[in-house]
């Protein structure tokens, strides 16, 4: 995928992601996540995790009742290669 399909909170989401996997080897938390990119609420950053599902850039394990599991989430290769390609494009995290 393109990054220029994808919406600026979108794409920032996915460099968070991984740039916490980078520094910490795990995956952020939503609240972690919604208080370094200033969202409105974990409701919010749960919106916008859905979409890129959805895109097929993260993967999100969920529990036999269908509950996001914390400190899981990861990117796709696809997601993978999304990031690397923002990386040359990159803007500060807002």
């Amino acid at each position: 995928m393109m990054t220029d399909e994808l919406a600026p909170r979108e794409l920032n989401l996915l460099r968070a992601i991984q740039k916490h996997w980078d520094a910490h080897g795990y995956a952020p938390s939503l609240r972690t996540l919604n208080d370094e990119l200033n969202f409105r609420s974990t409701s919010v950053v749960r919106y916008y995790v859905l979409k890129l599902e959805a895109h097929r850039l993260l993967h999100v394990p969920r529990d036999p009742y269908g509950t996001m599991l914390a400190h899981t989430i990861k990117l796709t290769p696809l997601g993978y290669a999304t990031y690397i390609e923002s990386k040359t494009q990159e803007e500060p995290l807002t």
